[in-house]
């Protein structure tokens, strides 16, 4: 039997940590797709593997290693919740103000000063 895994994608501003959420054979909510919408960094990745482990992931791509992994929405949303306080506008507001690469920028930025 194939698992479809649904695996979203970002980065903790602050700390730089890439982080994952990792969905198997789960209906998306409407607040979930609206939260998908708000974020100029999020990564959307979906494939089949022939578990539910998050080792089948790994497996079939090692790029997933390098992120910390959350199998709960509510707790992915709690550690992005730092990004809007760093920038001060809720994600759908930065597009009106930021091309995608600028964000790799303010990211930096916002580390350097913290040294």
């Amino acid at each position: 039997m194939d698992y479809l895994h649904l695996i979203i994608t970002d980065i903790v501003f602050e700390t730089s940590e890439p982080i994952a959420l990792h969905f198997i054979d789960q209906d998306v909510t409407d607040d979930f797709v609206d939260f998908l919408a708000q974020s100029p960094t999020i990564g959307i990745h979906s494939f089949a593997t022939d578990s539910p482990s998050w080792q089948s992931v790994l497996d079939y791509d090692s790029y997933f290693d390098q992120f910390k992994v959350y199998t709960d929405f509510e707790d992915f949303k709690k550690a992005l919740e730092i990004n809007v306080k760093i920038i001060g506008l809720p994600y759908r507001h930065i597009l009106k103000f930021m091309h995608l690469s600028d964000m790799a920028l303010v990211t930096i930025l916002i580390n350097n000063s913290e040294r």
